[in-house]
Parts: structure tokens; sequence; C-alpha cells
């Protein structure tokens, strides 16, 4: 097979067989991104344009569309351009004059007039743009789009000049050189569409639940509908619902990869980046508001792109698989990590280093995205002892950050909750300490006044390395407490017995410390409040898993 006609196999690869649905036929497309195989194509801008909903799975219609859309941008063009804004546009050539500038392709004059142009646009003519207005970090979101059209486009001149049998018609429609920015322009749109929730502030999160149009409901445009309006042509669906926007939220998106997905797969380098105290907003905010292309070499992170986009078309969404392709960045460097402490840490994840093989990263990803799918819900005795860790890692956690050398001057008004109702068992009462005399049992800080004489040697600071080590197992961050809407998935019959049985013996043991004559000094007062809240946390999570009280009532330390 000579080089025309394996360009020309490559681009019937595209083609619809007379055999196929519309699902069939998406499956196979979406297959070449989700297994890497378009590093080798000349034609990943059209599988990227199909992937970001910019041509439908009416394969026939791919031609129209494409006019539609280019004429769409002509018009954009000629009503907001030049614009009036001269501070955006400051910004905006500021940026591009940035991009990439070890790249000799983005020193072009005319290329950055084009992205000058298309970022300008964007920010004000798109219903995307329009919400968020112009932030820095979105040229980079382009520069990948522009140069993949570019290298695609100049494929099919090299083979028009090189050859001369007749390229089809419908291939020099979609692949244009005359267009680039036109169709940079919309990818770039759909792009952004789907990460908008990533580049959205706090305040900007709250408004955007938009009213819905009396004659439509909350489902989605198909992918094979050209819709008729200016938004829905640039965003490819109907505004999100404030549940989807809520989840893939920057803060809360981070939260979950850092709290919930990680110390699941890797619990040994999730509790060391806590223990740390790594905070991911410090670098996974730039991780995945340009989609990881700052860590990577281009042809390397256009890898990790051809898989997050041929996702997203199955799932609407470009969260599930980033979340999985951010925790196996972790994982790909996690020796690094283990072995470094707080500084080393962020220079690393601040400074990804070179990786060898970017599709280790991306394989590991997806098959840790099918394995969580696979387990999520189950109750297994592993799992049943991870949940237990989950249930009492917030109190477990504030041993640890007791300064034991440092010893304060008073209790807080918040250890008036915790009453004594027997010297092995300490719950939450509703003691009020205006009205003592109408409790049965005996308040902490009476009790602090005639303690138990407890040889307490064995829980002082000398081996506090020890108490340590004896939690280090466990989460130690309050962000780890299971939320009320997910402490159900915990309490099946087995696993509320097997919790509860542990943080039985582990009440014991925070009792006995918080009983011992030592604490109870006066230079101890400080972190003897501590103690206390935590006892009382540890009973009120027990009294949860044995549905004695609500998850809701469960106090945040």
């Amino acid at each position: 097979m000579n080089e025309l006609e394996l360009y020309i196999s490559q681009w019937n690869q595209l083609n619809r067989k007379t055999t196929e649905t519309d699902q069939l036929f998406l499956e196979r497309l979406t297959s070449h991104g989700h297994h890497g195989n378009l590093h080798t194509t000349r034609f990943r801008s059209v599988y990227w344009k199909f992937y970001l909903g910019c041509l439908s799975s009416k394969r026939a219609n791919w031609e129209e569309e494409t006019r539609i859309y280019r004429e769409l941008y002509t018009s954009l063009k000629k009503q907001y351009l030049p614009v009036t804004d001269l501070q955006l546009k400051q910004n905006i050539e500021q940026d591009v004059r940035r991009t990439m500038p070890d790249m000799e392709f983005f020193r072009s004059p005319a290329i950055q007039s084009q992205m000058t142009d298309i970022l300008t646009l964007w920010s004000i003519a798109s219903p995307c743009g329009k919400r968020l207005s112009y932030r820095q970090g979105v040229h980079e979101l382009l520069a990948p789009i522009l140069f993949v059209l570019h290298c695609d486009q100049e494929s099919l001149t090299g083979h028009q000049q090189n050859f001369t049998k007749k390229l089809p018609q419908e291939l020099k429609t979609i692949l244009d050189p005359k267009f680039i920015e036109h169709d940079s322009f919309l990818m770039l749109c759909r792009l952004l569409y789907y990460i908008e929730p990533w580049y959205g502030t706090n305040q900007l999160f709250k408004q955007l639940k938009q009213p819905q149009s009396p004659d439509k409901t909350d489902e989605e445009i198909p992918l094979d509908e050209v819709p008729n309006s200016t938004a829905a042509l640039l965003d490819g669906r109907m505004s999100r619902t404030e549940e989807e926007f809520q989840t893939e939220h920057i803060d809360v998106k981070l939260l979950r990869v850092h709290e919930t997905l990680l110390p699941e797969i890797d619990p040994e380098l999730a509790a060391h980046l806590r223990k740390e105290d790594i905070i991911p907003q410090v670098y996974g905010i730039r991780w995945l508001r340009l989609l990881f292309g700052r860590e990577f070499a281009l042809q390397d992170f256009l890898i990790i792109w051809d898989a997050i986009f041929s996702d997203c078309l199955r799932d609407h969404s470009m969260g599930k698989l980033t979340d999985f392709v951010f925790c196996s960045m972790l994982i790909e460097i996690r020796n690094d990590l283990l072995n470094g402490d707080d500084q080393e840490c962020v220079q690393k994840l601040m400074k990804y280093p070179v990786v060898e093989d970017v599709t280790r990263i991306v394989s590991r990803a997806k098959k840790l995205c099918v394995e969580y799918e696979k387990n999520k819900g189950k109750i297994t005795q592993k799992n049943i002892g991870q949940n237990m860790e989950k249930a009492v890692s917030a109190a477990v956690g504030e041993i640890t950050k007791i300064n034991w050398k440092g010893w304060g001057d008073k209790l807080k008004n918040s250890v008036s909750n915790i009453t004594v109702h027997n010297p092995g068992s300490v719950q939450l009462g509703q003691f009020n300490p205006q009205n003592p005399q109408n409790q049965n049992s005996t308040n902490f800080r009476n009790f602090s006044q005639n303690p138990r004489a407890i040889n307490s040697s064995q829980y002082l600071p000398q081996n506090q390395s020890k108490m340590s080590k004896a939690f280090s197992g466990l989460s130690l961050n309050s962000y780890g407490r299971p939320s009320p809407a997910s402490t159900p998935n915990l309490l099946s019959p087995t696993g509320t017995n097997f919790c509860a049985e542990q943080l039985e013996k582990i009440a014991s043991q925070l009792q006995v410390i918080i009983q011992s004559e030592s604490m109870m000094d006066e230079a101890n007062k400080t972190n003897f409040e501590r103690l206390c809240v935590v006892l009382a946390n540890v009973k009120q999570t027990k009294d949860v898993l044995n549905g004695n009280i609500s998850p809701s009532s469960i106090d945040q330390l």
C-alpha cells in the first residue's frame, strides 16, 4: 500500500458502513481514540470534531454541518469584530504571544492574529464565553486544536500536490485550510462547554441554574440534530443542570479525587499527601483547566486528549476519565512523592517529571475507571475495613494534630456536650451547663476534677510516635468523613457491626487517654478538649452505624 492508498484508507475508516447502526458507528470511531490509535492517523482533527459533537452521527450530513458552522463563524465575526474592549484585546494578545514559545508555528503573525480573533470572539459571542468572560489559560486550550487542524490540513495539501489521483470532495471540504480559524473556533466552544465548571467561580457556580425554555425538556439535543439557535450550535447541547455543574465544579472535583478516589485506589499515597498537607488546588487547578497540557510534551498530551475526548462523546462529560487520569498521574510518580516532604512533593506536582511512555498513564486511568465502576457499591471484607477507616478518619486524625508540649489554658464549650455514664462508656449527652442537676451522668468538667488514677506514661509525649504509627493506616483528614448522602452505602448489616466494634475499641483507648491523671494537669488543658471532642465524634459515628442516630447529626470536627 503506497502513501496515497494509506491516506485514503485512513479516511475511509471515517465512513459509515452500510450495516452499521448509529451506536455501532459511534463505538467504532470512539474506539480509535479510546485505545490510543489516533497518533498514527492523518485525520485526528476530524475524530476530535466528531468526539466534541462538531460532526454528528449522521455521516452523510458532515459536509452540510461543516458549511453551517463556518457560515455562523463568518457571521459572528462580522457582527462582533473588531472589538471595542481594548483591555480584553490587550490581555488576549499578551497571552497569544506567550503561547508555546518553543514552537515556531505559534510565532507566525498570521497564526497569532487568528488566535486573537478566535479568543476574542469566544469571549464575547459564545454562551460559555459570555458566562465566564476571557480567562487566562484558554489560549493554551486553543493552541493544540489549531495545531492539530493545521497538521491535518498540511497533510491534505501535500497529497493534493504530490498525487494526481483525485481525493474525495468531502475530504477536501472538511479539511479546507482556508477555514482553519472557523473550525478551531467551533472546537474551542465545544471543549469549553464541557470543562466550563473547572473555570467557574463560586459566585458563578451559584448563578448558573438557568430557566428552561417552555417548549423544551431537560433532555439533551440529540447528536444527529443540527440545532437552529446560535447558542445550541456553539454549545452543542442545552444548558447543563445545576446538578451537573455541582458535580464538576473545580473544588468539588479536586476534593473527590483527593479524598474519595485516591484513598480507594492508593491509600498509602493518599495518606502521605494528607500528612504532608498537600492541597490539591495548588497544582490541580492548572492540571484540570489546561487538560494536563503543561505537564507533558505536546505529542504526549495529545494522546491524553484523544482518550478524554472520545470518552466524553459516550458520557457527555469529560469528568469521569479526567478524574482517573489525575489519579494515574499521581500514581506514576508515587515513589517520588512518598519519599518527599511537603516542599519536594509540591515541586514534583508543579513541575511534573518527564514520562517516557504517556500511554501507560492513559491505560492505567482507563483500567482504574473500569474497576472503580465495577466495584462501586460492593461490600467486601476488604472494603468493610476501608469504610470503617473512612468513618473514623476525622476523629482519629485529630489525635496526630495534638501538640503534646504546648498545652493551653482552658476548655471550650463544646466539651459540655460529652457525658460519662460509666467508667467504660462515653457518649453524646444533652448536657445543659445551665442546669446540670437534671443529668444522671457526670460532665467532663466535673469529672476532670476527680480523675481516675491511671498510669498514663505510655500515652505521654515520649511515646507519641507509637500512637502515630498505631493510627497511620487510617485516613487522617476531616474530608474523609462520609457525607450524609454517602453514608447509607456503608450501612450493610455486616459492615455496620464490624465498624461499630472497631469504633468501640478506639473509643475505649481514647477514654483511657482522657482519664489519665497527667491529662488533668493545669498545663494540659487546651488539648484535653480536643480529645474529648474526638471521643464524642467516635461515639456518634458508632451510633450512626448502629442506626441509633441519623448521619446528619454527626458533628463536624
